[in-house]
């Protein structure tokens, strides 16, 4: 995956797992470097750049169950726990 930081540089994250890109850049995908901010339900203020970051068998299952075309509308605001 790659794309920019809100600085403007870019970003390289080599690796990642089970992406399923919607709305353009943004995704579902693993983030195992980021289990701790997905566990405490803010995964967004903590090492996101837009995508939903998920637990790797979330992020399979979509992959897995979600062919391209799938709807994705996402409503709502950051949640204050986990959501899984």
């Amino acid at each position: 995956m790659r794309g920019l930081n809100d600085d403007g540089t870019p970003y390289l994250s080599k690796g990642v797992k089970w992406v399923s890109y919607f709305n353009g850049g943004e995704g579902f995908h693993t983030a195992n470097w980021n289990y701790a901010a997905i566990a405490s339900g803010d995964p967004a203020h903590y090492g996101s750049h837009g995508c939903v970051n998920m637990y790797e068998q979330d992020a399979e299952w979509i992959y897995q169950n979600c062919p391209k075309g799938t709807l994705v509308q996402v409503t709502g605001t950051q949640p204050t726990a986990p959501v899984r």
